[in-house]
C-alpha cells in the first residue's frame, strides 16, 4: 500500500484489474479485518452507481478471490470472506507493507528508548526503504484512500524526523542538520522540525546558526500561523543560553541484570599448573567437597580460580572470597553477596536458593574459619544434592565427606620466575634462575616476589642474598618449618628493600580488607594525594598488586598483610584501626546523599566493593564507639536496602536497639530507625515495622515540637516522613496526616528539596489509601517533578509506581502504563533489582485488567524467575496490592494460557523482556 497497490501471491506479483478492484481491494483492507456493507462498497462509484452496481461489485469480488487464492477451488475463501451483509479481508489472511511499517517502527522507537541508537537508526532506515512513493498512489482520487494516505504520510514524516533525531544523538550531527533543513523548508509549520534542526546546529558546535534557526522559526510561526512559539522552541532557546548540559545525547544506560556465574578473571597466565587443575577438576566430579590445602603462597587460589573458570556446570561456577571475613555469620553474608541473593534467614535461606541448582561454590581462604566453613558447607551439601564445593585453606575443614587434596609447590618454578621476571632472563642465567627456585621451594609466591627484584638485582646477586639464610634454614629439621621460613625470608628481603617511607605505608595499607582505592590510602596514610610514589614503589615491588577499575582499586596479598600486621605495635595498631573507622565514616557520610541522587548507580557499585573494609569497621568500633557504629550503618542504610540485602542489613542495623544506643544523638537513631524499617518492609517483616515505628515516635516526642538545633529538626523531618509513608500505606490516614503536618513543619511545604519530595510521596500515598484520587495526582505528581529535578530515582520509581496504582484504582489502566515505563526505566538507570520487579509485576496486572492474560502471565513469569533467582517477592513486601493482583492474576487466566504464559516469561531472555515490558506500557 506505501506506494501504487501491488499484490504478491507466493512471491508473484499479480494483476488485481482495473480502477475499480483495485479500489475495492484497498477499501477491505483499510478496514483492517472489519466487514465493509456491500453499501458502503458501491459508494466506490463515485457518480451514481449502475442498477448492475450489486452483480458488478460481486464479479469484482469472485475475480479478486481467484487471483488472491487461485488454488482454494471450492473450499471456503480465506482471504476475501463474506461477513452477513458486507465483505472483509481477516487482518492474518495478507501481509501489508503499511502494518510492516508500524511494527519496524515500533521496534525502532523502543531501540532508541534503550539508547541503542545504531538499531533504531536501522530499523527506521528499514522502515522508510519500504515506501515506493505516494500512499494509495493508484486510488487516491478515492476518499478513503486520501484519508488512509494522509494517516500514513503523517506516520512517514514523524519517522523522517525520528531518524534525524537518533542520528543526531549518535554524533553525525551535520548531516542530521541537512537533513533537517530539508524538512523544514518542506513542512516549515512542524515545529519539531525546527527544534531539531536547531538543537543539530548547537551539538554541532554551530551555536549562531541555532539560534538563527529558533528565530526564523518564529518568524514563519507568526506570519503564517499568527502564533508564538510553543514551549517546546522556548525551552529549548532558554537552554542553548545557559548552555544546558541535559541538550547533549543521553549516555547510555545499562539495564539490570543477574549473573549467571561469577569467577574473578586471571590477570596473569597460570604456569605450571595444568595437572593440577585437571586432577582437581576431576575429583570435583567425584567428591561432592574438595579441599586444596598447602602452606601460605603455593597457589591454592589460582588453581581453584581455573578449576571454578573451566567447569561446566549448568548453573554456573560461583567464587565467594572469604579473607575478609570474621565470623560464621560473615560466611553467608559473602556468599549472598556473590550470588546476588536478596532474601533473608542466613545459610538456610542459601540452601534454600540453591537446592535445584547444579552448581560449584569456591570458598576461598578458609583457614581463619575453618570449623564455621566446615559446618556451612555440610549444611549446605545436605540441602543441594546437585551442589559442589571446592574450598581453599592452610588446613582441613574436617567437615564430613570433604576429600583433601595437598597442594604441592612446583616441580619446577624457572617459567614462573621467567614470566614474571621484571628483566628478561638469558638463556645463560638459566641455571642460575632453576637453583634460585629450588632455594625457594618453587613456591609461586616467593618466586613471584624475588622475580619482581631483577630490575634492581641480578639473578646472581637475588642468590648471593638467599644463601646465607638458606642456610641457617637447613639445620632445622622440621620440613614445614623450612618452608614457612623460606616464604618468610623471600619477604623479609622485599621487605628490606623498600625505604623506610615505603615500610611505613606497607604497613598502613595492611589495615584495608578487601581492598582500597588511590583516596583511601592517602586517607589512613594521612598523607593525602602525597601517597603517590610509595604506592607505585610497593606496586612496582609486586608487593601491592593493582585490580583494575576506575578508579583504580588495589590489593594487598593476604600473606604480604599478614606480614606487615606483624610489624604493627599496639600503638600504631589503635591509630590504624581509628584512622580506618574514621575514614570508613567519611565514606559513609559522602555515600548517604550519593545513593539517592544521579550517581547512585555509581555509589552503589563503590560501597560494593567497599564492604570488606565497612564490615571491618563496623566490627572494630560496635562495642567500643557505638555513636560512631551507628553513624555508619545509619548513612548505609540505603544500599542494604536498595540492594535487597536483607539479612545483613537487620542484623547490622539492630544495634540502634540495645540499651547502649539510647545516649546516642537523636539524630543517629532515627536514621538508623529508618534503615531499619526500610530493610524490614522489604523483607515483610511486619513486627520489626511495628517496633521500628513505635521507637521513631518516642524519637518525635523526645525531640519536641519545636527543636532549636538543625539536626534535630532535620531528624524530626526524616522520622515524621517515614512515619507518615507508612501509616498512610497501613490505611492509618488521620494519624498519617499528623505526622505529615509535622513533617511539612520541619521541611516546608516550597523548594524542591529531597525531604519535601519524599513527604509528598507520603501523602499522596494517604491519597490512595483513603480513596481521594485527586489528592494522589496531586502531591504524587509533585514528587515526580521533585525526582526529575534532583535527579532522585528511588523517588521517582516510588512515586510513580504509587501514583499507577492510584489510577489503577480510578480504572485509569492507560494512565497507568506511562508511569510503569518510567519506573522501570528508573529502576533500570539505578540498578534496582527489587523495585524493577515491583513494576514489572504492576504492569502484569495492568494487562490482564486490559484483556491481554497472555502478557499478563509473561510478565508474571518474568517476575518469578527473579523471585526463584534472589528470594525477593513483591507480593510479601506489598500485601495489600501486590498480593491482591496477583491472585487476581492466577484465578482469572484460564489455566493453559497461564502456564504457557508463565513459562515463556520464565525462559525469556533479557532482550524478550525488554521487548515484553516495551510492548505492554505502550499497549493500547
Amino acid at each position: 500500500m506505501l506506494g501504487p497497490l501491488r499484490v504478491r501471491v507466493d512471491g508473484e506479483v499479480v494483476s488485481t484489474g482495473g480502477p475499480l478492484p483495485r479500489a475495492l481491494l484497498c477499501r477491505l483492507i483499510t478496514a483492517a479485518g472489519e466487514t465493509v456493507p456491500e453499501t458502503t462498497l458501491i459508494e466506490l462509484w463515485r457518480s451514481a452507481p449502475p442498477r448492475s452496481a450489486v452483480s458488478t461489485l460481486h464479479g469484482y469480488v469472485s475475480t479478486l478471490r481467484r487471483v488472491l487464492e487461485p488454488a482454494h477451488g471450492r473450499a471456503q475463501p480465506s482471504v476475501l470472506v463474506r461477513n452477513g451483509v458486507g465483505y472483509a479481508i481477516p487482518r492474518d489472511s495478507v501481509t501489508v507493507d503499511s502494518r510492516r511499517f508500524d511494527d519496524v517502527v515500533t521496534a525502532a522507537r523502543a531501540a532508541a528508548d534503550q539508547l541503542d541508537r545504531r538499531t533504531a537508526l536501522v530499523r527506521f532506515d528499514d522502515a522508510l526503504a519500504l515506501w515506493r512513493g505516494p500512499a494509495y498512489a493508484d486510488v487516491i482520487e478515492w476518499d478513503f484512500a486520501q484519508v488512509a494516505s494522509a494517516g500514513l504520510h503523517a506516520k512517514r514524516d514523524a519517522v523522517v524526523l525520528d531518524r534525524l533525531e537518533v542520528l543526531s544523538d549518535l554524533g553525525e550531527h551535520d548531516d542530521a542538520a541537512a537533513g533537517l533543513l530539508a524538512v523544514v523548508e518542506q513542512s516549515p509549520l512542524v515545529e519539531r522540525g525546527w527544534e531539531l534542526l536547531a538543537l543539530a546546529e548547537y551539538r554541532a558546535g554551530r551555536q549562531a546558526a541555532a539560534m538563527a534557526s529558533l528565530r526564523r522559526a518564529r518568524t514563519v510561526l507568526a506570519d503564517q500561523l499568527g502564533a508564538e512559539p510553543g514551549p517546546g522552541l522556548t525551552n529549548l532557546y532558554e537552554a542553548m543560553l545557559r548552555h544546558d548540559p541535559d541538550l547533549l545525547p543521553r549516555p547510555v544506560v545499562v539495564a539490570p541484570t543477574r549473573r549467571t556465574r561469577y569467577v574473578p578473571a586471571e590477570l596473569t597466565t597460570l604456569i605450571g599448573r595444568d595437572a593440577e587443575v585437571a586432577v582437581v577438576s576431576g575429583l570435583i566430579e567425584e567428591h561432592r567437597m574438595v579441599s586444596v590445602t598447602g602452606p601460605g603462597g603455593v597457589g591454592k587460589t589460582r588453581v581453584a580460580q581455573r578449576v571454578a573458570g573451566v567447569s561446566g556446570h549448568r548453573d554456573g561456577a560461583w567464587f565467594v572470597e572469604l579473607a575478609g571475613v570474621h565470623d560464621a555469620v560473615g560466611i553467608s553474608d559473602a556468599m549472598v553477596n556473590v550470588l546476588g541473593l536478596t532474601a533473608q534467614g542466613g545459610v538456610d535461606m542459601v540452601g534454600t536458593m540453591l537446592r535445584d541448582r547444579s552448581c560449584l561454590v569456591v570458598l576461598d581462604n578458609c583457614e581463619h574459619l575453618a570449623g564455621a566453613v566446615a559446618d556451612v558447607a555440610e549444611r549446605l551439601l545436605r540441602a543441594c544434592p546437585d551442589l559442589r564445593i571446592l574450598t581453599t585453606s592452610r588446613v582441613a575443614l574436617g567437615a564430613d565427606g570433604e576429600w583433601i587434596h595437598p597442594l604441592s609447590p612446583l616441580a619446577d618454578g624457572t617459567d614462573l620466575f621467567c614470566e614474571r621476571s621484571a628483566e628478561p632472563v638469558r638463556d645463560v642465567d638459566r641455571d642460575d634462575v632453576r637453583r634460585l627456585c629450588a632455594a625457594l621451594d618453587n613456591l609461586p609466591l616467593a618466586l613471584e616476589l624475588a622475580a619482581a627484584h631483577t630490575s634492581v638485582l641480578s639473578v646472581r646477586q637475588l642468590l648471593d642474598r638467599l644463601d646465607d639464610r638458606f642456610a641457617l634454614l637447613e639445620a632445622r629439621s622440621a620440613r614445614s618449618v623450612g618452608r614457612h621460613l623460606s616464604m618468610r625470608m623471600v619477604i623479609d628481603a622485599s621487605y628490606a628493600a623498600l625505604t623506610s617511607s615505603q615500610r611505613s605505608l606497607m604497613q598502613d595499607l595492611a589495615i584495608f580488607e578487601g581492598g582500597f582505592d588511590f583516596d583511601a590510602a592517602g586517607a589512613v596514610s594521612k598523607r593525602g594525594a602525597d601517597v603517590l610514589p610509595d604506592l607505585a614503589a610497593l606496586v612496582d615491588a609486586s608487593l601491592v598488586a593493582v585490580v583494575g577499575g576506575d578508579p583504580r582499586r588495589y590489593q594487598v596479598l593476604e600473606v604480604l598483610r599478614e606480614y606487615a600486621i606483624g610489624e604493627w605495635s599496639p600503638e600504631r595498631r589503635a591509630d590504624l584501626v581509628a584512622a580506618h573507622i574514621g575514614w570508613a565514616e567519611a565514606v559513609a557520610a559522602a555515600a548517604y546523599p550519593g545513593l539517592r541522587g544521579p550517581d547512585c548507580i555509581t555509589w552503589m557499585r563503590r560501597i560494593e566493593a567497599e564492604l570488606p573494609n565497612m564490615r571491618a569497621a563496623l566490627a572494630n568500633c560496635v562495642e567500643t564507639d557505638l555513636t560512631t557504629y551507628l553513624q555508619i550503618v545509619g548513612d548505609l542504610h540505603w544500599f542494604w536496602f536498595r540492594r535487597g540485602l536483607i539479612d545483613e542489613g537487620s542484623r547490622l542495623l539492630a544495634p540502634v536497639v540495645s540499651d547502649a544506643a539510647a545516649s546516642a544523638p537523636v539524630e543517629r537513631r532515627v536514621r538508623v530507625l529508618s534503615g531499619r524499617n526500610l530493610v524490614a518492609y522489604l523483607a515483610g517483616d511486619g513486627e520489626t515495622i511495628f517496633d521500628s515505628l513505635q521507637r521513631l515516635q518516642a524519637l518525635l516526642v523526645e525531640i519536641g515540637d519545636d527543636p532549636i538545633d538543625p539536626a534535630d529538626r532535620g531528624a524530626a523531618a526524616e522520622a515524621a516522613t517515614m512515619l507518615a509513608f507508612f501509616f498512610a500505606g497501613a490505611g492509618a490516614i488521620a494519624e498519617s496526616a499528623q505526622f505529615a503536618a509535622v513533617s511539612r513543619r520541619h521541611v516546608g511545604a516550597d523548594g524542591d528539596s529531597e525531604a519535601r519530595g519524599e513527604l509528598e510521596l507520603a501523602v499522596g500515598t494517604a491519597g490512595l489509601r483513603s480513596v481521594d484520587l485527586d489528592s494522589a495526582e496531586i502531591h504524587l505528581g509533585e514528587a515526580i517533578r521533585i525526582a526529575d529535578v534532583n535527579g532522585y530515582d528511588w523517588l521517582l520509581a516510588s512515586a510513580c509506581w504509587i501514583l499507577a496504582k492510584s489510577r489503577i484504582a480510578g480504572d485509569d489502566l492507560i494512565g497507568s502504563r506511562p508511569l510503569l515505563g518510567r519506573m522501570v526505566e528508573a529502576c533500570e538507570r539505578s540498578y534496582d533489582l527489587t523495585s524493577w520487579m515491583v513494576g514489572v509485576a504492576t504492569l502484569a496486572y495492568v494487562a490482564y485488567r486490559s484483556d491481554d492474560p497472555e502478557t499478563a502471565a509473561r510478565l508474571t513469569g518474568v517476575v518469578r524467575r527473579r523471585t526463584d533467582l534472589t528470594g525477593y517477592d513483591p507480593e510479601r513486601m506489598d500485601p495489600i496490592d501486590l498480593a491482591r493482583y496477583g491472585a487476581e492474576i492466577r484465578d482469572g487466566i484460564a489455566s493453559d494460557v497461564y502456564e504457557h504464559g508463565l513459562e515463556e516469561g520464565l525462559h525469556a531472555d533479557r532482550g524478550a523482556v525488554t521487548a515484553l515490558i516495551a510492548g505492554a506500557v505502550a499497549l493500547d
